[in-house]
């Protein structure tokens, strides 16, 4: 008789703490899907988690635990711009996350994955052709090529490519950058080109000038004679129709004169210099020497 009553009784507590186990099992279950229908994901992975604890065999537990879980690596992976571990995670979706809240956030997810992936794929694209405009010395191509398509760019009002990576961006900026540094090697080596051939002119023309002979100007000659104490010089163009400057040798010849005391009166002597060769000519245009030879102007041939 107390045998019976002792295995009833052992019985009351297992049903009593199977239906406890059960009710929180129901419990959870209801909090992981309405979590889900809050999308609060990782609370409803929380309560799915509790559910397998109780009962490692609860079949929607499981399925449900799996997509939230899928859900939430592939959103991870997103965050990380790990965009083909995260379809390969997708891939491998239970299709029963069709009949839950998540269906609409799951395939939203699965379209941005695809679409990012599609656009890494173009923008890879855009740097192998800015490579190669690189290394064809195509360098303002190139950093439009990058600026348009990629990092943008505030100055010039261009948007940055949202779906480019942070290794492509960096890719991107660094080719830029690159190129700008040869684009300002390449202007130096203009500047530097400019003013080198600049100063070749300059001293072509310095040397030109000096193997050209100096051109005297009357008033220079003037002061050379009277310097030379070779007498009063006339520095003006005479009016005289007969005296006038002359063109000899080649080189124009300015009048000019000596005045010399004779006897109680002066006499006056004309003659030319040659504006180039300071060369002393007489009337006759015959050269008598320079006016820095000893010329005897006071009994001169003139």
């Amino acid at each position: 008789m107390k045998k019976k009553q002792f295995i009833s009784v052992l019985l009351m507590a297992l049903l009593i703490i199977v239906g406890c186990e059960n009710g929180m099992v129901k419990k959870s279950m209801e909090k992981a899907k309405i979590a889900m229908e809050e999308k609060a994901y990782e609370k409803a992975l929380l309560s799915l988690e509790l559910v397998l604890e109780e009962n490692p065999s609860h079949e929607e537990a499981k399925t449900l635990h799996s997509i939230v879980d899928t859900y939430l690596q592939a959103t991870q992976l997103i965050a990380e711009e790990k965009f083909a571990e995260a379809k390969k995670v997708i891939d491998q979706l239970d299709k029963g996350y069709a009949d839950y809240t998540i269906k609409e956030d799951m395939d939203v997810l699965k379209e941005k994955i695809e679409t990012h992936l599609t656009e890494i794929d173009k923008v890879a694209q855009v740097l192998t052709e800015a490579e190669e405009m690189f290394n064809q010395q195509q360098y303002e191509e190139c950093k439009a090529t990058l600026i348009t398509h990629v990092i943008g760019s505030l100055s010039e009002h261009v948007n940055a490519n949202p779906y480019a990576t942070s290794e492509q961006k960096a890719k991107a900026e660094e080719l830029v950058a690159k190129s700008q540094q040869a684009l300002d090697e390449q202007e130096a080596q203009r500047v530097a080109e400019e003013e080198r051939l600049a100063e070749e002119k300059r001293q072509e023309e310095e040397r030109k000038k000096q193997q050209e002979p100096k051109v005297y100007s009357r008033e220079e000659v003037t002061e050379l004679l009277i310097s030379l104490d070779k007498g009063m010089a006339v520095d003006e163009e005479p009016d005289d129709d007969f005296f006038k400057d002359a063109y000899i040798n080649g080189e124009r010849c300015y009048i000019s004169n000596i005045v010399y005391p004779f006897g109680n009166d002066y006499h006056t002597r004309m003659f030319y210099v040659g504006s180039q060769t300071l060369t002393v000519y007489d009337l006759d245009y015959q050269a008598q020497g320079t006016i820095y030879e000893d010329q005897d102007f006071e009994r001169g041939a003139f």
